[in-house]
């Protein structure tokens, strides 16, 4: 045999270099839900995902509380009052949703994230409000910041109570533990052909794109500690998120009561908003309490459904959120806890300090 020189045992070092580096990334190229991949200068780099926004809070607690628009829509705040003078009782404080009062309530209350809904004034920033138009029918994305501030009744000079604040106050004003459930504000299209905002004119991802980098600035400059997750009942936002945005976490919300109204087939049920986010390698599908507990059928209990669905969101490592009316019920937010849902929205946060007690 003969015995290879210096030179020839270099070039087969390089080889069996360069077949490791080629297994190595080829590898790396596997993962797509827990890394980024970043290719620059012929080198690749990984940058790990931060810590999971939406995992248990602690050991003993199990189950994230999100205050819907804080500690409720105005409108299920009103029909508490009135439940509660018919009984008799002290009628509940009201507080605007969507207000830093209201944040500031739900975390008094006790709430880990609290929800809110974003989109874009004509001058670019983001801002905090439920609907696609004002009171007075015009569109938000067609005034100016300080046009929609113009908005606000005389009476709400102080801040914590205005309408259309903005989400740098949310950042600036907001204590660190509470959490973020931003939700980005999208319109969709009836199968009529008609869109829920005709006069929306923003390109989808310069939209998403000024959202999303406006609450990383202000993350950085103000908390950089607090746990932020996006949420959008539009399938193309939420796969602008994970395409742009691969780091930030990213939950599909699911109507089935008017998902069938629009072009959007992800978004007919928990099932086939569920199978969307497992496709799109989100990280959790958030469906409307009600579809855990379907009307019986055939005298099967209709609590194997909730089980079923939470067990396949488990199965295919996905969180699970629930939100609607039905979540305002004690009970049936502990009847979720024990099947294992990751989190619930719902109103009525700053009036269930019992309730809380009872669920940590």
């Amino acid at each position: 045999l003969r015995v290879r020189t210096q030179e020839e045992r270099k070039a087969g070092g390089r080889v069996f270099i360069e077949r490791e580096r080629e297994s190595r990334e080829s590898h790396i190229l596997s993962l797509s839900r827990n890394y980024r991949i970043q290719k620059q200068s012929k080198m690749l780099s990984l940058r790990k995902l931060k810590s999971d926004p939406l995992a248990p809070p602690s050991d003993f607690i199990q189950m994230l509380l999100i205050g819907h628009r804080g500690v409720g829509t105005c409108q299920e705040q009103e029909l508490r009052r009135r439940r509660c003078s018919e009984l008799g009782l002290p009628l509940p404080l009201r507080f605007r949703e969507n207000t830093l009062l209201s944040m500031m309530q739900a975390e008094k209350a006790g709430a880990h994230f609290v929800q809110f809904e974003v989109q874009l004034s004509k001058d670019r920033v983001p801002i905090i409000h439920h609907n696609f138009y004002t009171d007075d029918g015009r569109f938000v994305g067609n005034l100016t910041r300080a046009e929609l501030q113009d908005c606000n009744e005389e009476d709400d000079d102080i801040l914590h109570e205005q309408l259309y604040t903005t989400m740098e106050s949310f950042f600036d004003f907001l204590p660190e533990k509470l959490g973020f459930d931003i939700e980005i504000k999208y319109p969709r299209q009836y199968k009529t052909g008609a869109s829920v905002c005709p006069e929306f004119h923003w390109d989808l991802e310069d939209y998403v794109s000024k959202i999303v980098n406006s609450a990383k600035r202000h993350s950085i400059r103000s908390v950089k500690n607090r746990l932020i997750f996006y949420s959008s009942f539009s399938s193309d936002v939420c796969l602008a998120l994970r395409r742009l945005y691969p780091e930030c976490s990213t939950v599909f919300l699911v109507n089935h009561k008017e998902g069938h109204k629009y072009t959007d087939v992800h978004g007919l049920n928990g099932r086939s908003g569920l199978e969307f986010a497992t496709s799109a390698y989100l990280q959790g599908v958030a469906i409307h309490s009600e579809e855990l507990q379907p009307p019986k059928e055939g005298g099967r209990n209709p609590t194997e459904f909730g089980r079923e669905f939470i067990h396949d969101c488990k199965r295919r490592r996905l969180h699970c959120l629930t939100w609607g009316p039905k979540n305002n019920s004690a009970e049936f937010r502990r009847l979720q806890r024990e099947w294992g849902v990751d989190g619930v929205i719902y109103d009525n946060i700053h009036a269930e300090r019992d309730d809380l007690a009872g669920l940590l």
